[in-house]
């Protein structure tokens, strides 16, 4: 949460008023000589991610581990999963960090980024598109396109995940393919890579098509990201903003109130 904030206040103008947002966010990553060492114990989102864990189990159990191409639940290593996320978030506000004091972080951060991709072009875990999804977004909020080596590879992988005519989460029941899809396609957007394949396109007709789902009540943490996905693809269009200024009068000021009585093991913490 404190990454969008910082982010919406970046681009509003007024980031220096968040100085404290930013310090707070900061000091859950400690600079050490051998590395970085991240304050799990401090992080709303360290409950998402061993919830996480626990439904790609349930989701074996279902398929069956012997069908896996990926790691299996049981094998997931949650802190190195969680960190890569979580080096996604922080390496797209790389300018508001080094204008606030924290361009060291920033730099390990970056460094680390680059050593931790796999040969094909994934940052663990090759199961969960929307981890090397939510760092390519990073990256290209740092300024990084598709001439890059390291976020061509990336897009390449993704591409390469795609799965009836979508990105499937793989995480069980925590995150839906609507969400995952419209993370992957930010990715593309924002590291300027070709998105109008017929692939890509074929994910743009699903997401359209399904519409009426995860514009449905309940499902907002699909809605919201995949309406302005497709809108930044799309246009303007009028079923896509109406939907937008529906969402916020229907849920913002809810969703607020509930923060302090979320269940972190059924509500994803970015709700």
């Amino acid at each position: 949460s404190m990454y969008f904030v910082i982010s919406t206040a970046n681009m509003l103008g007024t980031v220096e008023e968040y100085k404290k947002v930013i310090d707070a966010l900061c000091s859950n990553f400690i600079v050490k000589e051998e590395g970085i060492e991240i304050r799990y114990d401090l992080l709303k989102t360290t409950d998402d991610f061993v919830t996480i864990k626990k439904r790609m189990k349930d989701e074996d159990r279902i398929n069956g581990d012997h069908l896996l191409e990926y790691e299996s639940g049981a094998s997931i290593d949650r802190d190195r999963m969680h960190r890569n996320w979580l080096f996604g978030l922080m390496i797209g506000l790389k300018d508001v960090l080094i204008e606030f004091g924290y361009g060291e972080l920033v730099q390990r951060i970056e460094e680390k980024l680059f050593e931790l991709q796999d040969d094909e072009g994934y940052w663990y875990p090759k199961r969960v598109p929307w981890v090397t999804a939510r760092i390519l977004i990073g990256l290209g909020e740092a300024h990084y396109t598709v001439e890059n080596e390291v976020v061509s590879k990336g897009i390449r992988y993704l591409l390469s995940m795609i799965s009836d005519d979508r990105w499937k989460a793989h995480t069980g029941t925590w995150n839906k393919d609507f969400e995952t899809s419209s993370l992957c396609l930010e990715a593309f957007i924002k590291c300027h890579a070709d998105y109008e394949g017929e692939a890509t396109k074929k994910v743009q007709d699903y997401l359209c098509d399904s519409s009426p789902t995860w514009m449905s009540p309940k499902y907002e943490i699909d809605g919201a990201p995949t309406a302005c996905t497709l809108i930044k693809i799309l246009g303007i269009q009028d079923d896509l903003l109406d939907y937008i200024n529906e969402l916020a009068k229907r849920n913002i000021h809810n969703i607020i109130n509930q923060n302090e009585s979320i269940d972190y093991t059924k509500e994803q913490s970015c709700k």
